[in-house]
């Protein structure tokens, strides 16, 4: 009886392997991957310019709502870049215009003011400009922020939506 078990299934197998000598003439087998053409190595695009030598400021920026279009002026945005490359960002009430509301809040603006303010480090070359920011009181990065610098405007890229800033204050502390 063992022996017939073991004669079967040799038979069975030879039946297998047979069968796919025949699968293999029907259905040829695929030809062999031809060689890559070679290509030089292209450099990944950059959605932003590299900066060149890096430039600072001194000065703040008021969010205008005229230029923009805004239709509640309860609160005015405004950006206050330093020297030393730190940018902050906040939100105050409307104090009669981005001129009578820079003179309210400019004793408080403090570059080590973090805090408070939403904050972040900016890099400045020729008329690019980019910077992060963090909430206040957090050096987690949220968000990076990038546009043109035009001197007496600023236009950035914020929250999908151009926004222009004009210039308020230059020079020293407030």
């Amino acid at each position: 009886m063992r022996k017939l078990c073991l004669l079967l299934l040799f038979a069975w197998a030879g039946w297998v392997i047979s069968a796919c000598d025949v699968l293999r003439s029907i259905v040829p087998l695929p030809e062999p991957t031809a060689s890559p053409t070679p290509t030089a190595i292209l450099p990944t695009p950059t959605p932003f310019p590299t900066l060149g030598q890096l430039e600072y400021i001194d000065a703040a920026y008021c969010l205008d709502p005229v230029i923009n279009q805004i239709q509640d002026e309860d609160e005015l945005n405004f950006l206050r870049f330093f020297p030393s490359g730190v940018v902050l960002d906040f939100n105050v009430a409307n104090h009669g215009g981005c001129a009578g509301t820079w003179e309210y809040i400019a004793p408080y603006v403090e570059e080590t003011a973090t805090d408070i303010f939403s904050h972040g480090r900016y890099e400045l070359s020729g008329s690019a400009i980019r910077f992060t920011l963090a909430p206040p009181g957090s050096d987690v990065i949220s968000g990076t922020v990038m546009g043109r610098y035009e001197g007496e405007t600023l236009i950035l890229q914020k929250q999908g939506a151009e926004m222009t800033y004009i210039l308020i204050f230059v020079g020293g502390q407030p």
